[in-house]
């Protein structure tokens, strides 16, 4: 099934671009990110782990001996994700698609659990009704 094909490819690039961080290669990786949120905004969850990473290991962020972060690489930074998601969204807005694009991407009108939120309650819900079973506290 192409969908779940591609979700593979979309994990894919996620531990691409976390490769990419890991190893130093802080401008790909944060590259590869902006293009993966604007392929699925469901990996929006990761962006703030992302930007926290980032900020303290790239730019320099410390607040132990007081403030300190480097705003030239930080500066870079945001230039690079700015670009890449203009190069996506400026062609969007241009052809007044903007409010049509964000309601596909996030249709708040079937509600919140229609896709995300309900299965994971499920799964949570199964796995606290099993280890309750196996523990003996359930009738």
């Amino acid at each position: 099934h192409v969908h779940f094909q591609y979700n593979g490819m979309m994990l894919g690039i996620l531990l691409w671009s976390a490769a990419d961080i890991e190893a130093g290669n802080h401008y790909r990786g944060a590259a590869w990110f902006c293009i993966l949120l604007n392929m699925k905004q469901i990996f929006l969850y990761v962006a703030p782990v992302y930007f926290v990473y980032l900020l303290r290991v790239h730019c320099g962020l410390d607040f132990t001996g007081g403030f300190r972060l480097c705003i030239r690489a930080l500066f870079k930074l945001g230039v690079e994700v700015v670009a890449i998601f203009a190069a996506v969204w400026v062609p969007v807005l241009l052809t007044g698609q903007g409010s049509n694009a964000l309601s596909r991407l996030f249709p708040f009108g079937r509600g919140l659990t229609h896709a995300y939120w309900a299965p994971n309650v499920w799964a949570l819900y199964n796995t606290a009704d099993r280890a309750l079973a196996k523990l003996g506290f359930a009738p």
